[in-house]
């Protein structure tokens, strides 16, 4: 650390350097306002003692010149002097950044306490620097960390989700032949085994197929985390009448769906959008009492002012259902992965569907979620951009 020494006469300059010497400090020594200058403008210095009366420039010319530059502004500057100072003159050298005035004779125990105040502050500042910097180099260090181990996890991610659509799809061909062998042995032979061996039989192939089932589920989820979503206008109205009319556990003689009013056109996935419907729309005529027949009803209701332009406006699609409802302590569960709310017995599912749903809409950049009371239904909804606000907004 460096304390700049301004005196016209040399033996001043000795007794303030003997006053202040010790081995971590460099007094850098002047004796005339331009000379200070030039050291100033070569060294950072964490004070300034400066005479005040010198001939030429004075001290309070030389504080003046320190502080119209942005190098030497901050500058402390104690000013020493002689005889007495007015009061004007010394809010003067206040104003030009004084920290204090020293009356010659020097009282050396107090110029050494003062300057002392100024080391340890200048001190500490640079201790803050060294720590700011290593923090930075830290900071540095640990982002570039980050960045490497986050690529090679997505890496692996992507090698594992590859690894695991490739053998669950490899899964399906050996699984579809044992089932078919079983329903040859089921129709061709079923009269060489006794009602033991047709049992067996019977659990082998609904083995089979809920294997098939599940099979499918994880593919579609892996499809779903791994495909592209480019978003595009959808005509939710005619996907929903579609699935209506395609899907057989859809038609009326299964289950009374209305739709109430139009369904709106949403910035969506086709795809991604008839995975949702169809999980949405299985579950409502899915889990229902044992001898009731299923009734959904569908409608959607705006979520945001549509007259902001800025701001592409959302539409949350209700479904609702007259099922067996979700009790509250199932509530969590309901979208984790092959996290089942009932036994297979009593409803088929792989539980993975809403998983899926979930998942889709995420990537499709919407929410989904759902009221719901014990035997009393459910309200499944999900929010999307309405297809006009967000093209309107771009």
């Amino acid at each position: 650390m460096k304390f700049l020494l301004v005196d016209d006469l040399e033996p001043n300059l000795l007794a303030l350097t003997g006053l202040l010497k010790r081995p971590e400090l460099e007094l850098l020594c002047a004796r005339s306002g331009s000379e200070a200058l030039e050291l100033l403008l070569v060294h950072d210095v964490a004070l300034a003692i400066l005479d005040v009366q010198m001939p030429g420039m004075d001290g309070f010319e030389l504080a003046e010149f320190m502080r119209g530059t942005e190098r030497t502004r901050r500058v402390p500057i104690i000013f020493l002097t002689a005889g007495a100072i007015d009061l004007q003159r010394r809010f003067r050298g206040y104003e030009l950044g004084a920290v204090d005035f020293l009356f010659k004779p020097i009282e050396p125990h107090i110029l050494r306490s003062k300057a002392d105040v100024f080391f340890d502050l200048a001190r500490q500042k640079e201790e803050l620097r060294v720590a700011q910097q290593k923090l930075a180099r830290y900071a540095a260090d640990l982002e570039a960390t980050v960045a490497e181990r986050t690529a090679r996890l997505r890496e692996t991610v992507q090698e594992l989700e590859a690894f695991s659509y490739s053998i669950a799809h490899d899964m399906r061909a050996p699984l579809r032949g044992m089932h078919g062998f079983a329903q040859i042995l089921l129709e061709d032979h079923a009269s060489q085994l006794d009602e033991t061996g047709k049992g067996f039989l019977d659990r082998i192939v609904s083995s089979a197929s809920r294997m098939d089932s599940l099979i499918r589920e994880v593919l579609n989820y892996t499809r779903v985390m791994r495909a592209e979503t480019p978003l595009s206008p959808v005509d939710l109205q005619r996907l929903v009448q579609d699935m209506l009319a395609s899907y057989a556990h859809l038609q009326p003689a299964n289950a009374e769906i209305e739709i109430e009013g139009t369904l709106p056109r949403v910035m969506g996935h086709e795809a991604f959008l008839t995975q949702c419907m169809s999980n949405l729309l299985g579950n409502a005529v899915k889990f229902v009492r044992p001898g009731v027949k299923p009734k959904v009803k569908i409608w959607s209701e705006p979520r945001a002012d549509n007259s902001n332009r800025a701001t592409p406006a959302i539409v949350r699609i209700w479904i609702e259902d007259n099922g067996i409802g979700i009790p509250e302590k199932d509530r969590e569960r309901v979208f984790r992965m092959f996290d089942r709310l009932h036994p297979a017995e009593e409803f088929e599912g792989t539980g993975i569907g809403l998983t899926i749903a979930r998942k889709a809409a995420e990537r499709m950049g919407g929410k989904i979620g759902f009221e719901s009371e014990v035997d009393r239904g459910t309200r499944f909804w999900i929010e999307l951009q309405l297809a006009d606000t967000a093209q309107r907004s771009r």
